[in-house]
């Protein structure tokens, strides 16, 4: 049985464990908004690309054949169906009306990315997570991360048909229905 002069120390206790226990293991602060660009520019010597990151960062001047906005918040995004033609090059406009940051993922689609989101829409993130964002690109993943009120897109080109889900992958949030449709035609 609890006495009452143990519960609020305990409290406290198991607040510092669970705070302590959910820290990724890193023990890098994140990165100021100011500092996204330079690390982003490491990322990519790291990589091997001459000059800094392998991409543009779209600034919304990248020639496009159509612009899509997609808004997210708790729990959802809107629309939660996207269409967009194969072969072009399309503009995913990711804006976050949400209290919490979000984002919008899109794993399994072939895509060529052709620029890539402005570090400081981010909002903070430490460098190893700057590095797995770098990553994905590289790999063809759309994958726009916003800070809560801010917007972002990315530019890329998709030529296989079909119909791809994207998801915030931020932890719970899918499983909180987080969820939609693009469909490649």
């Amino acid at each position: 049985m609890w006495k009452k002069g143990l519960f609020i120390p305990s409290v406290f206790v198991l607040a510092l464990l669970v705070t302590a226990c959910g820290s990724r293991g890193s023990t890098t602060e994140p990165a100021s908004a100011a500092s996204l660009e330079q690390t982003s520019h490491e990322a990519g010597e790291k990589a091997g690309h001459q000059g800094g990151a392998q991409f543009p960062m779209d600034d919304g001047t990248t020639a496009v054949d159509q612009t899509i906005d997609v808004t997210g918040q708790e729990w959802g995004f809107e629309p939660a169906t996207v269409t967009i033609p194969a072969g072009k090059q399309v503009r995913l406009v990711f804006h976050n009306a949400g209290k919490l940051p979000h984002e919008i993922a899109i794993d399994e689609m072939p895509a060529t990315i052709l620029a890539v989101q402005d570090p400081k829409a981010m909002g903070e993130m430490d460098p190893e997570e700057m590095s797995e964002m770098s990553e994905m690109a590289e790999k063809g993943v759309v994958h726009i991360h916003t800070a809560v009120g801010k917007s972002a897109s990315e530019v890329f080109r998709v030529d296989k048909p079909g119909t791809y889900e994207f998801a915030c992958e931020i932890p719970g949030h899918k499983e909180a229905g987080m969820v939609g449709k693009l469909v490649v035609k």
